[in-house]
Parts: structure tokens; C-alpha cells; sequence
């Protein structure tokens, strides 16, 4: 889902921590292009990817690998 997110495009995913199956779904919302990395590993078959946060506030970089 496209999101706009501090006047930038954003893409809004709906995604859940495997090591918590009870707590409910969660937003993750990302730039074009992480999202583009995220959309390649999707493509591939990879669904459960690690999230690695590098920072905060507007300085936050993502590390996206397969886990």
C-alpha cells in the first residue's frame, strides 16, 4: 500500500514477528527503496525476512536479509 510519509512516498507493509505469534499485526512503512529489496526477496519465496534498525527518528536505516 502507498503511504505518503513526511511529504515523501512511502509503501505501508502489513507484517507480523514470527517469534511472537500472539500479538496482533503491525505496519511497517518503508522508502521506494527498501521496499524494492523487500518486493525481491517477496519474489524469490522468502516471506520471513530480519529487520535490522540502524538509528533513529529521520536518520533510521533498515537492514533487510533473509532469516
Amino acid at each position: 500500500m502507498d503511504v505518503e510519509f513526511d511529504r515523501k512516498k512511502s509503501i505501508r507493509y502489513t507484517v507480523t514477528d514470527p517469534n511472537e505469534p500472539d500479538q496482533p499485526e503491525k505496519y511497517f512503512t518503508v522508502s521506494k527503496r527498501i521496499s524494492a529489496l523487500i518486493d525481491t526477496y517477496l519474489a524469490e519465496g522468502r516471506s520471513i525476512l530480519k529487520i535490522h534498525r540502524i538509528g533513529a527518528g529521520k536518520d533510521t536505516q533498515y537492514a533487510i536479509t533473509p532469516a
